[in-house]
């Protein structure tokens, strides 16, 4: 029951995340997915089949007419989105998945049906949302981005299974046109699945959405500091993505 009226006073507001609270349950960091619908002979039960799937980061919610909350879930345009060639203005082209797909995000053990509301045309980074009965965990969003070799976590879903906590340092921040800051000193790399997973500061407040890990051999960068290297969208941006999309 404690935990019951903790989740119930987490509802509705953003907390400070530590490594203990989170949960594969309850977020703030959960799963999506996009699925497409099977293709069957009349009669013939039709199996959906599964796209693409990645994290998300909950990150708002509001009260809805039926009793349930509307969730609004940060994640990478990457995840949710085909992968178009950039426009000749520079702009990124998020191409969407054709309509017998759809997207689903995992709340305390069920699927529930989610909705694609924005993708950033400036970065990699994307908005779902969804109704849920369950209260969820949302995390604040920072208002200032991370400091060089300032301790950072990535949290997501590797390989879209199990809940992953993966420590790292601030290495750069960019204010280029693709807005990808960097974490190094990892022990592990990123790994698929935790694209669109949360990079948290100290504070466990977001600094970040998790994109990938870059090609170090192709790219130039140099990293004399041991472990591994991984990128996301930082802080600005992602500040800047939630409130025009929450209209705040």
């Amino acid at each position: 029951m404690k935990y019951v009226l903790l989740l119930l006073l987490l509802c509705g507001q953003c907390v400070a995340q530590d490594k203990e609270e989170f949960s594969e349950n309850f977020g703030p960091v959960l799963k999506v997915r996009i699925m497409q619908q099977g293709r069957c002979p009349k009669g013939v039960p039709c199996t959906p089949v599964l796209v693409a799937c990645g994290s998300c980061v909950l990150v708002d919610s509001d009260a809805a007419s039926n009793g349930n909350s509307n969730y609004s879930a940060v994640t990478a345009a990457h995840v949710v989105t085909q992968v178009g060639a950039d426009r000749p203005d520079g702009k990124k082209n998020w191409l969407l998945y054709p309509s017998d797909h759809y997207y689903e995000v995992l709340v305390n053990g069920k699927w529930k049906i989610a909705k694609l509301k924005y993708a950033s045309g400036r970065a990699d980074i994307a908005m779902v949302t969804f109704q849920a009965s369950d209260p969820l965990q949302l995390v604040c969003v920072s208002e200032t981005r991370p400091k060089k070799d300032a301790v950072l976590r990535a949290v997501g879903y590797k390989e879209c299974e199990t809940l992953a906590t993966i420590p790292g340092t601030s290495l750069w921040t960019d204010l280029g046109p693709d807005s990808l800051d960097a974490m190094h000193k990892l022990p592990q790399d990123i790994v698929p699945g935790m694209s669109g997973g949360a990079v948290l500061d100290s504070s466990g407040d977001l600094v970040g959405i998790v994109v990938g890990s870059p090609d170090l051999k192709t790219s130039g960068i140099k990293i004399v500091n041991f472990g591994s290297v991984g990128v996301f969208t930082g802080q600005d941006v992602v500040k800047d993505f939630v409130d025009a999309s929450l209209q705040k």
